[in-house]
């Protein structure tokens, strides 16, 4: 094991510039900018990390305090139940960072690593069971077998029959494969990490056998297992809704140090920085720093955003003697609204066709009213719950959705979420501004069936204003 010391100082991030770009990063970047990559150094859309990672110090607290309890060499006697939730809604990092947690532990040559993807290694028992079987060790004098419904998955590569599927059958032989997995060759173990990005489209059933089993591996106390899973707001309502039958991973002590929220939130500075420092090191000029920080301001703290703006200033520039010009109205701002304005519509043409474009235009009526004091109001389930019925009420085109599946919905979309940390009830906006665009949508002359309904949608609004003592409507109400 580690010594404490070496442990205490671990950093599995050290791999990842976080602060300043050391000389090799800048010479990646200026190769890739002469090469024309440009998503390469700004990767908007991607699961590829950013030249700077910034803004995610918290969460990567979180990830390396996982890293260091792994490897902890008490960890038998305590038996500790370890993991990490990367939630929030999609563009915010999350696969990025996921990945980056998994090529620093794996450079500890400490831990095994077990990568998944929720709708690919979590559809069925039989297609987790094979994934987990093969990081077992490969053994010639004896070859450990999994039983599994009317087969038997045999880590040597062959199958034969055997008895039907029983849902305990199920758990033990996941318990099985997992237990195997953490072999190393002398009958030694080492610890074992699980990673599953896009956990929100696990199959109910299998990610909650997965989470069982590794409870019921931790609990023999011989070796660590760890898991870190990344999904969209909807994740929570799996883990905790009994929908996969392991509530106790979030209901145990400590869930507020397990969950680590991806909001759209990075600051004014760290954006600024996280611009400036590749483009400094590609040899682009900023032409003026005040148009740049109004560039950044348009982001909204998103780190997709942040990705488009930066990838768009440098292909401009390589056009332009190396200049980037953030000034309003020029070609910078124009491309990065156009690709802004494409992925509102992309958005709201996914709500729209689902009849849900009434629930966004409540949504962000709500988020728009002030108390009388002018400050945000605290948004309850009761007050999002209330939106969404109006929403589907006075609906353009017929919803066919119960609130809750609205709801859900949202969610999936990374629209709407809670922090969930003890504070299940306060809820936010995933994308603020979109639901700006989906206002101004029920404005438009041709949009006709969604003006049709926009007075019914207002009134019902101002309803819920004057029972909830609120002083403000929409920013744009009534154009």
């Amino acid at each position: 094991m580690l010594k404490r010391s070496s442990r205490r100082d671990l950093d599995v991030f050290a791999h990842i510039p976080r602060h300043s770009l050391p000389e090799r990063h800048a010479r990646r970047i200026k190769e890739s900018y002469r090469a024309r990559r440009f998503d390469q150094v700004f990767p908007a859309g991607s699961s590829a990390m950013p030249s700077l990672l910034i803004g995610r110090e918290r969460q990567i607290s979180q990830l390396s305090s996982l890293a260091r309890e792994m490897l902890d060499d008490t960890f038998g006697a305590r038996q500790s139940l370890i993991g990490v939730v990367l939630h929030g809604p999609r563009g915010t990092g999350k696969t990025a960072l996921l990945n980056a947690f998994s090529e620093g532990i794996r450079g500890l040559g400490r831990v095994r690593i077990i990568n998944m993807v929720g709708n690919d290694h979590l559809v069925s028992t039989d297609t987790l069971i094979r994934h987990l079987a093969s990081f077992a060790p490969a053994r010639s004098e004896k070859t450990r077998s999994f039983a599994l419904g009317a087969k038997m998955v045999v880590a040597g590569g062959f199958e034969t029959r055997t008895t039907r599927r029983e849902s305990h059958q199920s758990l033990s032989s996941i318990s099985s494969a997992l237990h195997a997995a953490t072999e190393r060759k002398k009958g030694k173990r080492m610890p074992v990490l699980i990673t599953i990005d896009e956990a929100h489209a696990a199959s109910p059933a299998e990610l909650g056998g997965l989470l069982n089993a590794i409870q019921n591996v931790t609990n023999q106390g011989e070796v660590a297992v760890g898991i870190v899973l990344a999904g969209t707001p909807d994740l929570l309502d799996l883990l905790r809704h009994r929908k996969c039958e392991a509530t106790w991973f979030l209901d145990r002590a400590g869930t507020a140090r397990r969950l680590a929220p991806m909001p759209n939130d990075l600051s004014h500075d760290d954006c600024l920085r996280a611009i400036t420092e590749p483009l400094k090191c590609a040899g682009v000029t900023v032409t003026s720093m005040t148009a740049l920080s109004g560039a950044v301001e348009k982001c909204k703290g998103s780190p997709y955003f942040l990705q488009v703006l930066g990838e768009t200033a440098l292909a401009t520039a390589f056009e332009n003697n190396h200049l980037a010009d953030f000034s309003t109205g020029g070609e910078i701002h124009l491309i990065f609204d156009e690709n802004v304005q494409a992925r509102y519509k992309q958005t709201w043409a996914s709500l729209d066709n689902q009849g849900l474009a009434g629930c966004a235009r409540q949504l962000g009526a709500l988020w728009q009213a002030r108390t009388p004091d002018g400050e945000p109001i605290k948004i309850t389930e009761n007050l999002v719950d209330r939106a969404i019925r109006s929403g589907l009420e006075h609906a353009p085109t017929e919803a066919g959705m119960t609130t809750d599946e609205a709801i859900s919905y949202f969610k999936h979309l990374g629209l709407l979420w809670s922090f969930g940390e003890g504070a299940q009830d306060v809820w936010s906006l995933g994308l603020p501004s979109f639901f700006d665009f989906a206002e101004a949508m029920f404005h438009r002359i041709g949009n006709v069936d969604h003006r049709a309904v926009l007075p019914e949608l207002q009134s019902d609004m101002s309803s819920l204003y004057e029972e909830a003592g609120l002083a403000v409507k929409t920013a744009i109400d009534g154009q």
